[in-house]
């Protein structure tokens, strides 16, 4: 596990993440049903003896609401004889021990979840929220490690949760369940659509609560921070001309193969990571990114890309980009040594 305590290590494990991070699809990732075979391809349901499965919806129980994606998704209920359905996939790469990795799903609820209460036999509603709890399980998608529980899904409308897990050894498959709320069984329902792919992240400390800094603070740790940023401009010229070839002013750091940057990069970009963090937990507190600018041509090349580079790492280590302004100063020379981009914090 990256730990933030050690910066080398840290910022290792970030040059690793945004080189070789892969993503892992789930398959069938919208719950899309087989009309002629009639079964959900890639899921299996756990059974559970005297209960039916979860539900392809819409279908049934009075739930009519589109699919956040193509045309069906997963209608999953907990029950007031204390059973709930479950689901889970073997996945075709295993998440690694240590890592970090992160999704999103669609969650909602019906306005209508029709059944027959399991504890008297009687028409009952299942429209209580419920949550939904993610482990890692078996390949007979029994549980081994709880991995995430959501908060409880009252709303009618589909909304995107990101579900960050790590897990304490590998994992080769994955369990998705509806679970109570409280402490005692209920009737309750769920729904579930549109999975995104999985994708390793950067491992970061969330066990220890954000320090707060006072303006006055801010601006004075502000100080010992480097702000002027032109070894990422160096950078540049080392990656285009290394993946992309010299003709092009196009890179792309997420296909990068290679993990022998420049001892400069380490340095810039961890001292990026540290204003992200500084202006994160100050109030109010913006990045402002000032550059030059020819009065007739406007930015030059060279200078759109830096501005690029250090809005692409700020977004990297978590910082609001709707938190960073920029701000030109004229220059008639360009020089690779004379002003490329300081930074400094900036309140309204």
């Amino acid at each position: 596990m990256c730990k933030l305590k050690k910066a080398n290590l840290f910022f290792l494990c970030f040059i690793s993440y945004l080189i070789q991070a892969q993503e892992i699809p789930f398959g069938n990732p919208s719950f899309e049903l087989d009309t002629v075979n009639q079964v959900l391809p890639a899921w299996y349901f756990l059974d559970i003896k005297g209960e039916s499965p979860p539900d392809v919806q819409p279908c049934c129980f009075d739930v009519i609401k589109p699919a956040a994606d193509g045309n069906t998704y997963l209608g999953m209920v907990a029950r007031d004889n204390g059973t709930w359905e479950a689901i889970y996939q073997n996945l075709g790469i295993p998440l690694k021990a240590g890592n970090c990795y992160e999704f999103t799903v669609d969650l909602s609820q019906s306005f209508k979840y029709e059944s027959v209460s399991r504890t008297n036999g009687k028409a009952a509603s299942y429209n209580r929220p419920i949550r939904l709890l993610i482990w890692s399980s078996n390949k007979d998608g029994e549980h081994i490690e709880k991995l995430y529980s959501s908060p409880a899904i009252n709303h009618a409308d589909w909304r995107t949760y990101t579900i960050k897990i790590q897990a304490s050894a590998d994992v080769q498959s994955i369990n998705f369940e509806a679970f109570y709320n409280d402490d005692f069984p209920y009737n309750g329902h769920l729904l579930l659509d549109h999975l995104s792919s999985i994708k390793q992240i950067a491992c970061i400390d969330e066990e220890i609560p954000p320090l707060k800094f006072t303006k006055q603070e801010a601006q004075s740790m502000a100080m010992d921070l480097p702000s002027n940023f032109i070894n990422l401009r160096n950078f540049f010229y080392y990656e285009r001309e290394k993946f992309v070839g010299s003709n092009s002013n196009k890179i792309d750091l997420t296909k990068s193969e290679s993990g022998n940057f420049p001892a400069y990069l380490e340095s810039s970009v961890y001292d990026l990571y540290r204003w992200a963090e500084l202006a994160r937990k100050t109030e109010n507190a913006k990045i402002l990114i000032r550059q030059g600018i020819h009065p007739k041509t406007g930015l030059n090349f060279e200078s759109e890309m830096l501005q690029s580079l250090i809005v692409y790492y700020l977004g990297m280590f978590g910082f609001d980009q709707s938190r960073i302004i920029f701000s030109y100063v004229e220059k008639r020379k360009y020089g690779r040594s004379k002003f490329p981009a300081i930074l400094s914090l900036h309140f309204d």
